[in-house]
Protein backbone atom coordinates (compact mmCIF):
# COMPACT_ATOMS: atom_id res chain seq x y z
CA UNK A 1 0.00 0.00 0.00
CA UNK A 2 1.28 3.26 -0.78
CA UNK A 3 1.21 5.93 2.16
CA UNK A 4 0.01 9.37 1.56
CA UNK A 5 1.62 12.71 2.48
CA UNK A 6 -0.34 14.03 5.26
CA UNK A 7 -2.22 16.71 4.33
CA UNK A 8 -0.82 20.81 4.11
CA UNK A 9 -4.62 21.98 3.50
CA UNK A 10 -7.43 21.84 3.47
CA UNK A 11 -16.72 -12.27 -12.28
CA UNK A 12 -13.74 -10.65 -14.53
CA UNK A 13 -15.91 -10.37 -17.36
CA UNK A 14 -14.10 -8.19 -20.02
CA UNK A 15 -16.64 -5.21 -21.55
CA UNK A 16 -14.66 -2.37 -23.57
CA UNK A 17 -18.02 -1.16 -24.44
CA UNK A 18 -17.86 1.62 -22.27
CA UNK A 19 -20.14 4.84 -23.39
CA UNK A 20 -19.34 8.15 -22.88
CA UNK A 21 -21.66 8.85 -19.47
CA UNK A 22 -24.81 11.11 -20.41
CA UNK A 23 -24.90 14.69 -19.67
CA UNK A 24 -28.46 13.80 -17.92
CA UNK A 25 -26.56 11.74 -14.99
CA UNK A 26 -24.47 13.98 -13.86
CA UNK A 27 -24.50 17.59 -12.73
CA UNK A 28 -22.24 20.35 -14.90
CA UNK A 29 -22.33 23.02 -12.55
CA UNK A 30 -19.45 24.11 -11.03
CA UNK A 31 -18.40 22.99 -7.30
CA UNK A 32 -18.24 25.49 -4.96
CA UNK A 33 -16.79 25.12 -1.37
CA UNK A 34 -17.21 28.80 -0.52
CA UNK A 35 -18.72 30.09 3.09
CA UNK A 36 -18.76 32.83 5.36
CA UNK A 37 -18.56 29.80 8.29
CA UNK A 38 -15.74 30.28 10.46
CA UNK A 39 -14.66 26.88 11.66
CA UNK A 40 -11.63 27.52 13.34
CA UNK A 41 -13.04 28.52 16.68
CA UNK A 42 -16.19 25.95 16.32
CA UNK A 43 -15.77 23.16 19.34
CA UNK A 44 -16.47 19.85 18.39
CA UNK A 45 -20.12 19.38 18.91
CA UNK A 46 -20.61 22.42 16.55
CA UNK A 47 -18.06 20.96 13.83
CA UNK A 48 -19.75 17.49 13.97
CA UNK A 49 -23.00 19.21 13.82
CA UNK A 50 -21.98 21.03 10.94
CA UNK A 51 -21.42 18.04 8.60
CA UNK A 52 -23.93 15.58 10.50
CA UNK A 53 -27.59 15.41 8.24
CA UNK A 54 -29.04 13.59 11.04
CA UNK A 55 -28.66 12.83 14.80
CA UNK A 56 -29.27 9.21 16.45
CA UNK A 57 -29.48 8.16 19.73
CA UNK A 58 -27.99 4.75 17.96
CA UNK A 59 -26.82 4.12 14.47
CA UNK A 60 -28.62 0.93 14.62
CA UNK A 61 -31.95 3.15 14.56
CA UNK A 62 -30.89 3.11 10.44
CA UNK A 63 -28.37 0.93 9.71
CA UNK A 64 -27.10 -2.85 10.26
CA UNK A 65 -23.25 -2.72 11.16
CA UNK A 66 -21.85 -5.87 9.18
CA UNK A 67 -17.83 -6.92 8.89
CA UNK A 68 -15.46 -4.52 8.48
CA UNK A 69 -13.67 -3.66 5.20
CA UNK A 70 -10.56 -1.45 6.13
CA UNK A 71 -9.03 0.49 8.32
CA UNK A 72 -7.05 4.06 8.40
CA UNK A 73 -5.17 6.08 11.32
CA UNK A 74 -8.61 7.98 12.14
CA UNK A 75 -11.22 6.09 10.72
CA UNK A 76 -12.60 2.50 10.44
CA UNK A 77 -14.71 1.64 7.28
CA UNK A 78 -17.65 -1.31 7.70
CA UNK A 79 -20.13 -3.17 5.40
CA UNK A 80 -23.74 -1.91 6.47
CA UNK A 81 -27.25 -2.41 5.61
CA UNK A 82 -30.07 0.43 5.46
CA UNK A 83 -32.76 -1.10 7.67
CA UNK A 84 -35.52 0.84 6.13
CA UNK A 85 -34.61 -0.36 2.42
CA UNK A 86 -32.19 -3.13 2.76
CA UNK A 87 -29.98 -1.95 0.88
CA UNK A 88 -25.97 -2.32 1.20
CA UNK A 89 -23.94 0.53 2.10
CA UNK A 90 -20.38 1.39 3.08
CA UNK A 91 -19.64 3.41 6.70
CA UNK A 92 -17.16 5.29 7.68
CA UNK A 93 -16.69 5.47 11.10
CA UNK A 94 -14.52 8.17 13.50
CA UNK A 95 -14.92 9.15 16.57
CA UNK A 96 -16.29 12.56 17.02
CA UNK A 97 -13.55 13.83 19.36
CA UNK A 98 -10.89 13.00 16.25
CA UNK A 99 -12.26 16.54 14.32
CA UNK A 100 -10.59 18.91 17.40
CA UNK A 101 -8.03 18.39 14.73
CA UNK A 102 -7.55 21.22 12.60
CA UNK A 103 -6.52 19.43 9.70
CA UNK A 104 -8.49 16.08 9.94
CA UNK A 105 -11.85 18.52 10.01
CA UNK A 106 -11.16 20.63 7.56
CA UNK A 107 -10.05 17.29 5.08
CA UNK A 108 -13.41 15.67 6.03
CA UNK A 109 -15.28 18.49 5.52
CA UNK A 110 -13.78 19.74 2.45
CA UNK A 111 -14.62 15.40 1.26
CA UNK A 112 -17.95 15.24 2.90
CA UNK A 113 -19.12 18.84 0.89
CA UNK A 114 -17.01 17.70 -2.51
CA UNK A 115 -19.85 14.60 -2.69
CA UNK A 116 -22.59 15.93 -1.99
CA UNK A 117 -22.12 18.18 -4.73
CA UNK A 118 -20.69 15.64 -6.95
CA UNK A 119 -22.86 13.69 -9.45
CA UNK A 120 -21.14 11.16 -11.74
CA UNK A 121 -21.32 7.48 -12.64
CA UNK A 122 -17.42 7.04 -11.67
CA UNK A 123 -17.26 8.74 -8.52
CA UNK A 124 -18.55 6.97 -5.05
CA UNK A 125 -21.86 8.79 -4.46
CA UNK A 126 -22.00 9.83 -0.82
CA UNK A 127 -25.59 8.68 1.09
CA UNK A 128 -25.77 10.69 4.31
CA UNK A 129 -23.76 11.67 7.08
CA UNK A 130 -25.21 10.03 10.55
CA UNK A 131 -24.00 11.49 14.21
CA UNK A 132 -24.74 9.54 17.49
CA UNK A 133 -23.20 11.29 21.17
CA UNK A 134 -20.13 9.71 20.07
CA UNK A 135 -19.36 9.09 16.46
CA UNK A 136 -19.76 10.29 12.79
CA UNK A 137 -20.75 7.94 10.04
CA UNK A 138 -20.41 8.61 6.58
CA UNK A 139 -22.68 6.32 4.54
CA UNK A 140 -21.80 6.20 0.94
CA UNK A 141 -22.62 3.53 -1.54
CA UNK A 142 -20.89 -0.14 -1.27
CA UNK A 143 -18.65 -0.83 -3.80
CA UNK A 144 -17.43 -4.55 -3.28
CA UNK A 145 -15.50 -5.12 -6.58
CA UNK A 146 -11.75 -4.46 -4.76
CA UNK A 147 -9.27 -2.11 -4.88
CA UNK A 148 -7.97 -1.86 -8.47
CA UNK A 149 -4.43 -2.42 -6.88
CA UNK A 150 -5.50 -5.25 -5.34
CA UNK A 151 -6.83 -6.80 -8.75
CA UNK A 152 -3.08 -5.75 -10.61
CA UNK A 153 -1.19 -7.68 -7.22
CA UNK A 154 -3.14 -10.81 -8.02
CA UNK A 155 -3.89 -10.61 -11.53
CA UNK A 156 -0.56 -9.10 -12.60
CA UNK A 157 -0.41 -6.98 -15.69
CA UNK A 158 -4.08 -6.74 -17.82
CA UNK A 159 -4.42 -7.70 -21.44
CA UNK A 160 -4.87 -4.24 -23.33
CA UNK A 161 -8.67 -4.70 -24.26
CA UNK A 162 -9.59 -4.83 -20.41
CA UNK A 163 -6.28 -1.95 -19.58
CA UNK A 164 -7.97 0.22 -22.38
CA UNK A 165 -11.63 0.06 -20.74
CA UNK A 166 -10.63 0.63 -16.91
CA UNK A 167 -8.03 3.13 -18.27
CA UNK A 168 -11.34 5.09 -20.03
CA UNK A 169 -13.75 5.21 -17.24
CA UNK A 170 -10.60 6.81 -15.65
CA UNK A 171 -10.15 9.40 -17.85
CA UNK A 172 -13.80 9.91 -17.95
CA UNK A 173 -13.61 11.12 -14.34
CA UNK A 174 -11.07 13.13 -14.41
CA UNK A 175 -12.49 15.04 -17.45
CA UNK A 176 -15.72 15.79 -15.50
CA UNK A 177 -13.81 16.85 -11.75
CA UNK A 178 -11.97 19.13 -13.64
CA UNK A 179 -14.91 20.47 -15.73
CA UNK A 180 -16.49 21.45 -12.38
CA UNK A 181 -12.84 22.78 -11.54
CA UNK A 182 -12.13 19.77 -8.54
CA UNK A 183 -8.80 18.10 -8.74
CA UNK A 184 -8.78 14.90 -6.82
CA UNK A 185 -4.73 15.54 -5.91
CA UNK A 186 -4.49 11.60 -5.17
CA UNK A 187 -5.35 9.66 -7.73
CA UNK A 188 -3.82 6.66 -7.62
CA UNK A 189 -4.87 2.16 -8.33
CA UNK A 190 -5.54 1.99 -4.14
CA UNK A 191 -8.28 5.02 -4.72
CA UNK A 192 -10.26 3.76 -7.76
CA UNK A 193 -12.46 0.67 -6.86
CA UNK A 194 -14.62 -1.71 -8.96
CA UNK A 195 -18.18 -1.19 -7.92
CA UNK A 196 -19.00 -5.23 -7.67
CA UNK A 197 -17.27 -8.13 -8.09
CA UNK A 198 -16.59 -9.24 -11.86
CA UNK A 199 -18.17 -6.08 -12.99
CA UNK A 200 -15.58 -3.89 -15.07
CA UNK A 201 -17.02 -0.30 -13.58
CA UNK A 202 -14.76 1.62 -11.59
CA UNK A 203 -15.40 4.14 -8.81
CA UNK A 204 -13.45 7.24 -7.78
CA UNK A 205 -12.76 7.00 -3.65
CA UNK A 206 -11.30 9.13 -0.97
CA UNK A 207 -11.60 12.69 -1.84
CA UNK A 208 -9.91 13.31 1.17
CA UNK A 209 -7.09 15.72 -0.61
CA UNK A 210 -9.17 16.99 -3.30
CA UNK A 211 -9.57 20.54 -3.52
CA UNK A 212 -12.30 23.07 -5.49
CA UNK A 213 -9.68 24.83 -7.81
CA UNK A 214 -9.07 28.36 -9.09
CA UNK A 215 -7.91 30.16 -12.14
CA UNK A 216 -6.46 33.55 -10.01
CA UNK A 217 -5.94 31.25 -7.04
CA UNK A 218 -4.18 27.62 -8.10
CA UNK A 219 -3.70 24.92 -5.49
CA UNK A 220 -1.12 24.73 -2.62
CA UNK A 221 -0.10 22.25 -0.32
CA UNK A 222 1.96 19.06 -0.19
CA UNK A 223 -0.53 16.51 -1.12
CA UNK A 224 -0.62 13.44 -2.69
CA UNK A 225 1.15 10.15 -3.22
CA UNK A 226 5.05 9.94 -3.51
CA UNK A 227 4.74 7.58 -6.26
CA UNK A 228 2.11 9.32 -8.07
CA UNK A 229 2.68 12.86 -7.16
CA UNK A 230 3.69 15.33 -10.21
CA UNK A 231 6.67 17.35 -9.90
CA UNK A 232 5.28 21.01 -9.42
CA UNK A 233 3.15 19.79 -6.20
CA UNK A 234 6.58 18.89 -4.48
CA UNK A 235 8.97 22.05 -5.84
CA UNK A 236 10.97 24.04 -2.94
CA UNK A 237 9.86 21.55 -0.87
CA UNK A 238 12.24 20.50 1.72
CA UNK A 239 14.38 24.04 1.31
CA UNK A 240 15.39 26.62 2.98
CA UNK A 241 13.13 28.95 1.53
CA UNK A 242 10.39 26.73 -0.48
CA UNK A 243 8.43 28.88 -3.50
CA UNK A 244 5.37 26.96 -2.90
CA UNK A 245 4.25 28.05 -5.98
CA UNK A 246 0.58 27.05 -7.02
CA UNK A 247 -0.41 24.44 -9.23
CA UNK A 248 -3.30 22.86 -10.76
CA UNK A 249 -5.24 20.38 -12.71
CA UNK A 250 -2.18 19.24 -14.66
CA UNK A 251 -0.92 17.25 -11.35
CA UNK A 252 -4.14 14.67 -12.08
CA UNK A 253 -2.86 14.31 -15.38
CA UNK A 254 0.47 13.25 -14.24
CA UNK A 255 -0.84 10.79 -11.86
CA UNK A 256 -2.72 9.08 -14.56
CA UNK A 257 0.52 8.96 -16.56
CA UNK A 258 1.61 6.95 -13.55
CA UNK A 259 -0.87 5.00 -13.20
Amino acid sequence: DHERWPLSSPSRERNTQLARPKTATMSMEKVSMHTDTDFSNMDVEARVKSLADVEVTDIAQRYKMQEELGSGAQATVYKGQNKKTGGKVAIKVLESQELEDDELFDALRMEIGLLRQLNHPYVVNVVEVVRDKSYIYIIQECLSGGELFEHLLAKGPFKEDYALAIFAQVCLAVEYLHSVDVVHRDLKAENIVFAAKGSPVIKFIDFGGACTWAQEEGLTGLVGTPQYVAPEVVTGFGEDKPTDTPYGKGCDMWSIGVL
